[in-house]
């Protein structure tokens, strides 16, 4: 089978061994946003409500400091719903109560109040949580390096994960296995599906159905590879 992998241009063929080249370079702040990341899937999970939720109390102390809290409205009967302080229609419905979000507040001031506004540092968080939990026979993501089974499946990460006004950077280049054990086989578009609002329970299930091979509608493929191979520019 043919590979294929987008990279940053690349002048010239290179041999690439995962065991010093892999996604683990990617996520070099991992450990920085650990105790953020911790802090909002437990609360998420524990009081089933929004990541994004959670995510916009920590950013907006960020940006706004001591001036933000004195603007959020009056709790009702002890509790605000999450529409009332971000107006937010898909916060419509949920619930949490003021002595859990002053908990909240103070946790965060304890981990360090820093802007958050790398996602997949979440996803990722979340799926390593789902494979040391169930999935076990599977290496942690941040050993492989990704590649894809076709010149479309490329595109469409480059369409979804590049930055935008940037996509000019991103190089397709054939991938040739030198070596190396058959590559896990996921349905990235299955990270596509879990919405903005999604509670820690909610974006869990879906990751779970990543590492049990489930595919979505519109399934494209992920060749998550170790060993050694070459990439081609084309």
């Amino acid at each position: 089978m043919t590979f294929y992998k987008v990279v940053y241009p690349l002048p010239s063929e290179v041999t690439i061994d995962t065991a010093i080249v892999n996604y683990s370079q990617t996520l070099c702040d991992k450990d920085n946003h650990e105790p953020l990341l911790d802090l909002i899937t437990r609360y998420s999970n524990e009081l089933d409500l929004p990541l994004d939720f959670l995510f916009s109390i920590n950013n907006n102390l960020a940006w706004k400091g001591d001036e933000y809290l004195p603007t959020l409205p009056r709790s009702i009967d002890g509790q605000f719903e999450l529409f009332a302080i971000t107006e937010n229609e898909n916060h419509r419905g949920y619930f949490i109560k003021e002595s859990y979000l002053i908990s909240f507040v103070e946790s965060l001031i304890e981990v360090g109040i820093e802007v958050f506004d790398e996602g997949y540092y979440l996803w990722e968080y979340i799926c390593e949580m789902v494979r040391t939990t169930k999935h076990t026979d599977k290496p942690s993501r941040a050993e492989f390096f990704f590649l894809f089974g076709n010149l479309e499946d490329c595109q469409y990460y480059i369409d979804q994960r590049s930055i935008p006004g940037a996509t000019s950077v991103a190089q397709i280049v054939s991938v040739e296995i030198i070596d190396g054990v058959p590559p896990f086989k996921g349905d990235m578009s299955l990270w596509d599906l879990i919405p903005n609002n999604a509670t820690f329970r909610q974006a869990a299930s879906m990751i779970d159905d990543y590492w049990s091979g489930r595919t979505s509608d519109k399934p494209v493929y992920e060749y998550l590879f170790q060993g050694k191979c070459k990439l081609f520019p084309l």
